[in-house]
């Protein structure tokens, strides 16, 4: 537990870049390996807030992709020929979504679902796609404010650690590929600014430094 607190502190004291699939598994399997070190400890830790917030982290879990189909297939064909470590990870393609949500919910197996990818509509026009995670390891998105929160909130930074961020900068790298949205001497008719997915790098709004909330001190 020592060593993912104090490789989380290193990572979150500054602006976040979105990790690579590679970076992130590489992460992933430093800390995986710690856990399973600890044995019973390990098990323990799982239970925690910190354990369950960090499950895709501490644990490798599989991908799985609907619905079964072209685009599916070229993204799948796009992962295993740009990320190596796409290879040491268990994937299943699954006829629908509804199908994959069934097989992840009554699955027996041990190892947990990292993410459900599921690609609605890929065309130039359009592409529209979802990233299904279990709840646990994503910032609570039915609260709409923190009441009384002293500092900054960092659940945001939970996106990163979930790996979200990372799979959703991998289906938009591909789908620029795949509707030939980027500028180039093979695509002349896309725009010159269409230069591929934007690469975001995130960082808290910068605000003064405090330490305690002077509009509840005077309620």
């Amino acid at each position: 537990q020592q060593v993912a607190l104090e490789l989380y502190r290193n990572i979150s004291r500054g602006p976040l870049i979105i990790p690579t699939f590679d970076q992130y598994i590489a992460v992933n399997e430093l800390l995986s390996d710690n856990v399973n070190a600890l044995g019973a400890s390990g098990d323990l830790l799982s239970q925690t807030e910190f354990g369950r917030a960090f499950t895709n982290l501490l644990y490798k879990g599989s991908l799985h992709f609907a619905p079964r189909g072209d685009d599916v297939t070229s993204f799948v064909e796009y992962m295993n020929t740009t990320f190596t470590s796409f290879q040491t990870i268990e994937h299943y393609i699954h006829d629908t979504e509804e199908e994959a949500v069934d097989f992840i919910l009554n699955s027996e197996s041990d190892i947990p679902a990292l993410a459900l990818i599921v690609l609605r509509q890929i065309t130039p026009e359009k592409v529209n796609y979802v990233i299904r995670q279990n709840y646990t390891t994503l910032p609570n998105t039915n609260q709409v404010i923190e009441e009384a929160v002293i500092g900054l909130n960092e659940a945001y930074q939970d996106y990163f650690f979930s790996g979200f961020l990372t799979l959703q900068s991998a289906v938009d790298n591909w789908a620029f590929n795949y509707t030939n949205a980027i500028s180039g001497p093979n695509n002349p008719s896309a725009p010159a600014s269409c230069t591929g997915a934007p690469q975001a790098t995130f960082v808290p709004y910068p605000t003064p430094e405090y330490n305690q909330n002077p509009f509840y001190n005077q309620v």
